[in-house]
């Protein structure tokens, strides 16, 4: 009996414990969210840049949310209007449709509010397409009609989608048989929820993904400017939440604005604990019955109302996710290129459709097609875990009020007194505008520096070491040419090659902040002359002396950003082309509206563009800007230092002008072409020396096929070459120094 005895004592602990871990609750999604969010940003801390590598987590679950968004629409659209009476259809497009127009345009008219609370910085920018590129136009009759439904689905045409499942839907509400039909409807809609519902679970994980990676790549600095996107978006949640909507509903209704909040506060409260609108559904039904409890009773027919007013709503874009948008105008100011009246008109204006597709479909959309790079919207994504339940509260309240004004509406109980929305109105944006002018304050005296310049003046050179002399005047060649003897065998014979350089022509030569001659011309030079096992001299030029320094034999060839053009290649020989750049006008950032086209500059008076002398864009500045007076200059920084010029633009190099505005932030590169007006750059071979230029041509040829000059071409003129930047703080490297 003893080893019974033993035996029982041994599992009743055992016993115990297994009935302890089955009273354990499991963590929730949202707990594992927030361990996710909080794993990401230390994981980024600890490892730094190398947080990169985790990108393509965050892009699996990226691609995965967006995968049943527009099947679901589809469904879900058909499965709920069709099931509605034409009695029903008729209350809601006489009641429902008006109280949804009017939250969309209050919800609006914050975005505009708060967006233009950004205040204005100087911050110049690297080169990139988009300040050449015209913008995507967009097919307006393919966005929005839907001629081929499928074709509609296949481009991600979310406006032509929602337009016809709408058609489809109002269309089978008066056939008898549609019970069937609606049910296979419903039932792929759950299904999609459910797939839906397995994506989220990854939640954490992707969550995760994303945080490291902004942990690990951004600054302090990006971090610092985030601060903006969450003032923005809290304060428009704040206001329209607890001021403005619910305000609007009391100057309507029967009912206080006490009375609203209290009907709101439990479904408000757990929409931002759970993180989802979805689940709150039952909570904002039950406030509405309680606010008419009493004219339900006197008249029972109405208490239905709620019950299918709001389900109703719920596909339907609401105010949370039209403020969601600030974050498009956060997005450009953050990267220095902020929206236009226009350009945000035409982002609410698309939003209005788009939004049926919900933010992973919506942001990227407005992201590519007013230009704003689409890397910010990853930065969303690991802005968003905390933003989202802030805007769920919005959600919430913008479903509730919906609700209770239709609801009045159909029950005969709202009583418009003009005079009171106004006053409710004016108490609401009186009180947004003060907030948003504070917000502006804030940020405007928390400025941070860009940073760019910086980076700029302290690039260096990607080639290997190679002997180089540095003239300081241009002087002939000590080395005459022998009788029949061309300049490549002098070059071998000499072991030297001269090459000719401004020294001031961003960024294709100039002087870093260490004194040391840096650029892409000088790069690539360096690398002409490792290749021929020759030392280089450096000899200077100014762009009126080129031609004459050329027939004085002071260089071999001469590079630094020359475009070609029929004068020069009348006076000199010029290679085939190692770069091709682009147009543009560097203008002061408060003239970039007046400069956009050419149509605004022919009716701006008097206007003075300089240009740089003897280049490609001289001449064709002439051609295009024909009311403008044209301004020879030497050197670019004749235009930003010299003031009594009183230039109001220059035209030269995109590429070039982009270099520029890093130093001189308070400028912009703009191309009022509306399409690229591109030229050649070349070498120019001094004596018409067909033996030099014909072994120029072959290595040119050679660089452009081993990527010689587009790895030149990130690193100089779009800053992107990896180890120019210094490497971003982390645990691994600056605390345990377990890194060089």
């Amino acid at each position: 009996m003893q080893p019974k005895t033993a035996l029982k004592t041994i599992k009743r602990p055992s016993r115990t414990g297994a009935t302890k871990r089955e009273q354990r609750k499991p963590l929730s999604l949202t707990t594992w969210i927030f361990i996710g969010l909080t794993g990401g940003i230390l994981t980024g801390l600890f490892i730094g840049e190398y947080a990169d590598n985790l990108k393509f987590i965050g892009d699996i679950y990226i691609g995965l949310m967006q995968m049943t968004v527009l099947p679901y629409i589809v469904f879900s659209l058909i499965g709920n209007i069709g099931r509605l009476s034409i009695r029903e259809v008729r209350m809601l497009a006489k009641y429902g449709l008006l109280t949804f127009v009017g939250l969309w345009l209050l919800a609006c008219l914050t975005v505009l509010i708060f967006s233009g609370a950004f205040p204005e910085q100087s911050i110049g920018k690297f080169f990139s397409t988009s300040m050449v590129d015209p913008p995507p136009r967009l097919n307006l009759v393919n966005l929005f009609i839907p001629s081929n439904p499928f074709r509609s689905l296949a481009d991600n045409a979310v406006p032509a989608v929602v337009i016809f499942c709408l058609l489809f839907a109002v269309s089978i509400i008066g056939f008898e048989e549609k019970k069937s039909l609606l049910d296979h409807v419903s039932l792929i809609a759950r299904a999609l929820h459910r797939v839906n519902g397995y994506v989220v679970k990854l939640t954490p994980m992707g969550v995760f993904g994303i945080a490291a990676n902004a942990a690990g790549t951004m600054t302090l600095t990006e971090f610092e400017r985030l601060q903006g996107y969450y003032l923005g978006f809290c304060a428009s949640v704040l206001m329209l939440s607890f001021v403005l909507l619910p305000l609007i509903v009391a100057s309507c209704t029967p009912f206080s604005y006490r009375q609203i909040l209290l009907a709101s506060r439990n479904a408000l409260l757990t929409a931002f604990v759970t993180g989802s609108v979805f689940p709150v559904i039952p909570l904002l039904i039950d406030g509405v019955n309680d606010l008419f409890s009493e004219h339900f009773l006197k008249d029972p027919r109405h208490a239905e109302f709620p019950e299918f007013i709001l389900p109703l709503a719920y596909p339907f874009p609401d105010s949370g996710n039209v403020v969601d948008l600030i974050f498009i105008s956060f997005a450009a100011w953050f990267v220095g290129d902020p929206l236009s009246l226009g350009q945000s008109l035409y982002m609410l204006g698309t939003s209005f459709f788009l939004l049926f597709g919900k933010v992973y479909l919506t942001i990227p959309f407005l992201l590519n097609s007013l230009q704003v790079p689409q890397d910010m919207f990853q930065l969303f994504l690991a802005a968003g875990v905390l933003a989202a339940r802030v805007g769920d509260v919005l959600s919430s309240m913008h479903f509730l009020v919906f609700t209770i004004l239709t609801t009045a509406a159909m029950s005969g109980l709202l009583n418009i007194s003009w005079r009171k929305v106004a006053w409710a109105v004016g108490i609401g944006l009186g009180t947004m505008l003060l907030v948003a002018a504070s917000m502006h304050f804030l940020l405007k005296n928390v400025g941070v520096a860009n940073g760019q310049d910086a980076i700029l003046a302290h690039m260096d050179l990607l080639e290997g070491p190679v002997h180089s002399e540095i003239e300081r005047t241009g002087t002939p060649n000590p080395v005459g040419l022998s009788p029949g003897q061309n300049r490549l065998q002098r070059i071998k014979q000499r072991g030297k090659i001269r090459v000719g350089f401004r020294p001031d022509n961003l960024p294709y030569s100039y002087f870093n902040a260490d004194g040391k001659l840096v650029g892409f011309d000088i790069d690539f030079m360096s690398r002409l002359a490792l290749d021929l096992g020759v030392g280089i001299e450096f000899v200077p030029y100014q762009s009126s002396t080129l031609l004459e320094q050329i027939k004085q034999d002071h260089f071999d060839i001469a590079a630094s950003g020359i475009t070609d053009t029929l004068e020069r290649s009348s006076n000199t020989l010029m290679t085939e082309s190692y770069l091709v750049v682009n147009m543009g006008l560097v203008v002061k950032d408060h003239d970039r509206d007046e400069f956009e086209s050419v149509e605004k500059i022919a009716r701006i008076p008097h206007p003075r563009i300089g240009v740089i002398r003897g280049s490609y864009f001289d001449k064709r500045a002439r051609e295009y800007f024909s009311t403008a007076e044209i301004v020879p200059l030497d050197s670019p920084r004749e235009f930003f230092e010299e003031e009594w010029r009183q230039l109001d633009a220059l035209a030269m190099h995109a590429e070039s002008g982009a270099a520029w505005t890093l130093l001189y932030p308070s400028h912009s590169v703009v191309n009022p072409l509306n399409r690229r007006e591109s030229a050649p750059v070349s070498i120019a071979v001094a004596g018409y020396d067909l033996v030099l230029d014909d072994m120029l041509n072959t290595w040119i040829m050679l660089k452009k096929m081993d990527g010689t000059t587009d790895k030149l071409f990130e690193h100089w003129m779009m800053g992107k070459t990896p180890g120019v930047r210094p490497p971003r703080w982390s645990i691994l490297r600056d605390v345990l120094h377990w890194l060089d």
